[in-house]
């Protein structure tokens, strides 16, 4: 899930990779309902998805080589585009509302806050200055409301070994100018609208619904997690 957290984080730092999804034409195609029956000691119980839909083959291959061209002359370090990491901007993109009693609540609006953000941390900063993993740490970051909350309330007072564990898989350190910088993005006003607008109470249509197979965590995420493979 590393590519989807990395593209995300993209996404915030620079908003041509933005428009290089947007080029591709994002299709997803929505149904009334998805529902997921497991056979527990053999009793059925059902779990329902939200926002669920089918992917458009066309519209999705034309995003994933939009995404990785913008991504491969830009950021030599990126990783590959997988159908999963364009099929999910894909179905983003289209969700029109996250929170259906906010008109502005779509991709686009949290994009927005998110981006406001980071522009007024990184200020004229280009984002290929920052480390080659810090941009999928704030696509995490996002996903992730255990690590989120972390990285925003550490200090050097209070050490956090879990954050530490979490770290050292995207080579960073809490005492580097990268981790401060990503700090400092989750720390914002900004990016707490936009968190609010995915994660918030009323955010009803996010496509993460409890019992849904979700992967973009990497903490483990108790009705989520547990379902990571279909």
């Amino acid at each position: 899930m590393y590519d989807f957290w990395y593209a995300l984080g993209v996404t915030v730092m620079d908003d041509g990779l933005n428009k290089a999804i947007d080029s591709g034409k994002p299709k997803f195609t929505f149904v009334d309902q998805r529902i997921i029956v497991d056979l527990e000691d053999k009793v059925p119980v059902a779990r329902l998805c939200t926002s669920p839909g089918k992917l458009d083959k066309e519209a999705t291959e034309s995003v994933q080589e939009k995404m990785a061209s913008y991504l491969y002359e830009k950021y030599p370090d990126s990783p590959p585009v997988t159908l999963y990491c364009a099929g999910r901007f894909c179905q983003m993109k289209n969700i029109e509302r996250f929170a259906s009693c906010n008109p502005k609540s779509s991709f686009a609006d949290i994009l927005q806050s998110l981006q406001s953000a980071h522009t007024s941390v990184a200020g004229g900063v280009e984002p290929g200055t920052w480390a080659r993993h810090v941009p999928a740490l704030i696509g995490l970051c996002i996903m992730d409301g255990a690590v989120r909350n972390w990285v925003g309330t550490y200090t050097e007072e209070s050490p956090n070994p879990d954050l530490e564990k979490v770290l050292r898989s995207f080579r960073l350190k809490t005492d580097s100018d990268d981790f401060r910088f990503v700090q400092r993005i989750v720390a914002a006003d900004d990016f707490k609208a936009g968190m609010d607008l995915i994660w918030g109470p009323l955010s009803d249509n996010e496509p993460w619904a409890e019992g849904v197979p979700t992967l973009e965590q990497t903490i483990w995420w108790p009705g989520h997690s547990e379902y990571a493979i279909p």
